[in-house]
């Protein structure tokens, strides 16, 4: 059990985890010392999550696509270290807001290039791409699930080096074999960042809150899926 937690299940594996239950500039990651700075001009940059009786949330205001202005958390170019193609990035999310680009919740700011992974939201739902490492835009995987707006949902999404699985609350995930020479990328050039989209073109920030933020160096199974879930309502 993480000291100072809330017993959010599923610990094996987890090498970064962000629980927004700061104060200030600073998002601290609790295990991997990948500590986050807020950027924006909203002064409360936390606000009260699934309930007042429990911890806060990242509070992220959006902007309109196209402008650069709006919340987001920036990690700079400190990725979590993950050398092999078996990782999970899991979040609480509570979107506001749907864009023309996808905005990205947490993961590489541009949504392909140099990076390992993004998770964003769009159109009322969740896509999950992981990047291949060749450089030419291809991904081992890019597809959607739905996640309705104003609403907490949890946000699971694997890699095991063969598939990933993109997960929903406690659902059935939705599954993809990665595609003949898929080269995992372990040497990520992009900023890593929490709540925008970024790229030559537009710039596009995620309206909404963002809570629980955990990455592991392992593919979790439904077992481990269904036990953040459980457990973890009473951390967002």
């Amino acid at each position: 059990m993480i000291a100072g937690s809330c017993s959010p299940g599923a610990t094996q594996g987890l090498i970064s985890y962000w629980n927004f239950d700061q104060n200030g500039a600073a998002v601290l990651d609790q295990i991997g010392g990948k500590n986050g700075t807020w950027n924006g001009t909203t002064n409360n940059h936390y606000s009260s999550s699934f309930s007042p009786n429990f911890n806060t949330a990242g509070n992220f205001s959006g902007s309109n696509d196209g402008t650069n202005n709006g919340d987001y958390v920036s990690l700079g170019n400190s990725w979590p270290v993950i050398m092999q193609p078996n990782l999970t990035v899991a979040a609480w999310i509570y979107p506001t807001k749907n864009g023309s680009y996808p905005l990205i919740i947490i993961g590489g700011q541009q949504y392909y290039g140099s990076s390992q992974f993004m998770l964003s939201y769009m159109n009322n739902a969740v896509s999950w791409v992981v990047n291949s490492a060749d450089g030419n835009g291809s991904h081992a995987y890019s597809t959607q699930a739905s996640a309705s707006l104003n609403n907490w949902h949890l946000v699971v999404a694997t890699l095991n080096g063969s598939s990933a699985k993109l997960y929903i609350d406690n659902n059935s995930p939705v599954t993809q074999t990665t595609p003949s020479g898929f080269q995992f990328n372990n040497n990520p050039t992009e900023f890593f960042v929490m709540g925008r989209t970024n790229s030559s073109n537009y710039a596009a920030h995620y309206r909404g809150k963002i809570d629980e933020v955990r990455i592991y160096n392992t593919a979790l199974d439904s077992n481990a899926v269904s036990s953040l879930y459980g457990n973890g309502l009473g951390c967002i």
